[in-house]
């Protein structure tokens, strides 16, 4: 295998979603307001993502290339795409959740990734064989706009107090959760769980102070639960008879009651909620 085409392939799975979903929420336990902003943002993108893909329906590019078989079983897993074509969903998730990130921290190194890691994923999709030009692209566009969006929204309205963002939120949960019962479109239903389980752990707990190394240990305990809730849901239909409720049940396990039992997370007071 030439460096070009390891170069490639290693970039392509850095898109992957599962990774930015479990960074995200590795995050959401060791710093859980930054964490949660990202994975909430993360999640709708993927919403998103979906929706298009399925309502479009654009083929992939028929020049795929044949090597991707002959890799080893989870790099293959992490390269190849699902479904449709338009938008690449390895380039719009991870631009959002680089611009997010980046928009969050101010950090200079993070806006360096925002700008270079997402451009070549979304190079190494085209040159792979797995999306055309135009799928990246747009994909780009998404992935940069929605995270800005969100952060402007935010800037504009916080002279009114965080009232604003819980209408908001309970908007667009109604919408999400609608569209996914209207919708049949793979995963719709399981994204929209996560969400649920996220909003509920952002207006129900409140971080306390712990160390770090409590914090991963927790984190490393919540993401095998979230694991075991995506093998439920992906390698046996017949028990996830309800994609919705084991996603929403696997997070709020996840997010709240693992953090809460442990410690590193408390229950917000009823007056307070």
């Amino acid at each position: 295998m030439d460096l070009h085409y390891t170069l490639i392939i290693l970039l392509s799975c850095i898109g992957d979603e599962l990774i930015y979903l479990l960074l995200s929420s590795t995050l959401t336990i060791v710093r859980r307001g930054l964490g949660i902003k990202i994975l909430y943002i993360l999640l709708i993108s993927m919403f998103i993502n979906q929706v298009l893909k399925y309502s479009l329906n654009v083929q992939r590019p028929p020049t795929l290339s044949n090597r991707i078989d002959k890799l080893p079983q989870i790099i293959g897993y992490l390269v190849e795409g699902e479904g449709p074509s338009l938008p690449s969903g390895h380039t719009q998730i991870s631009t959002t959740f680089w611009t997010s990130l980046a928009l969050s921290t101010y950090s200079k190194v993070v806006v360096v990734a925002m700008v270079s890691l997402p451009i070549l994923i979304a190079y190494s999709r085209v040159a792979l064989g797995m999306h055309s030009p135009l799928d990246v692209v747009a994909a780009l566009i998404i992935g940069y706009s929605l995270p800005l969006i969100t952060y402007l929204t935010e800037m504009k309205f916080s002279k009114y107090g965080g009232n604003y963002r819980s209408h908001v939120d309970l908007l667009l949960m109604t919408l999400i959760f609608l569209s996914s019962t209207v919708l049949s479109y793979p995963k719709l239903q399981s994204i929209s769980g996560l969400i649920a389980s996220v909003l509920v752990t952002r207006y129900m707990t409140t971080g306390l102070e712990v160390g770090i190394s409590k914090r991963i240990k927790t984190a490393i305990i919540s993401l095998t639960t979230l694991g075991l809730g995506y093998f439920l849901i992906r390698f046996t239909p017949s028990i996830a008879v309800n994609e919705f409720i084991i996603s929403l049940a696997t997070g709020l396990i996840a997010y709240l009651v693992i953090p809460v039992t442990v410690g590193v997370f408390k229950l917000r007071k009823l007056s307070s909620l």
